[in-house]
């Protein structure tokens, strides 16, 4: 009974995650200067954008903003990192996204 408990949390986490923001995209992907990153903002939330290599270190932040419902674009500069691929995290207080960006 306790496995299903934690089924049915875990169904809904992720339910919650896919009502917050939806269609979360990188263009272009590969880049190499400037990138944009767009989603669906379904509800008012403060999100925040960070960018980690392949170890895991945070190689660059997007500070957190509010951002209301809507399509919404985020403007990535990033000329700075090394070519390799890296994770993109759409931080905010209810909702974690990722998506992965290659940078040439």
């Amino acid at each position: 009974m306790l496995d299903i408990v934690g089924s049915i949390e875990s169904k809904n986490k992720n339910e919650q995650l896919d009502m917050c923001v939806s269609k979360l995209k990188a263009f272009p992907n590969p880049v190499r200067a400037t990138c944009v990153i767009s989603f669906d903002q379904r509800f008012r939330n403060k999100l925040g954008v960070r960018i980690y290599d392949y170890t895991g270190k945070i190689v660059k932040t997007v500070p957190v903003k509010e951002y209301d419902v809507g399509y919404k674009q985020i403007v990535l500069n990033v000329d700075e990192l090394k070519p390799g691929i890296y994770q993109v995290l759409i931080l905010g207080s209810d909702i974690n996204d990722e998506l992965k960006l290659v940078v040439l």
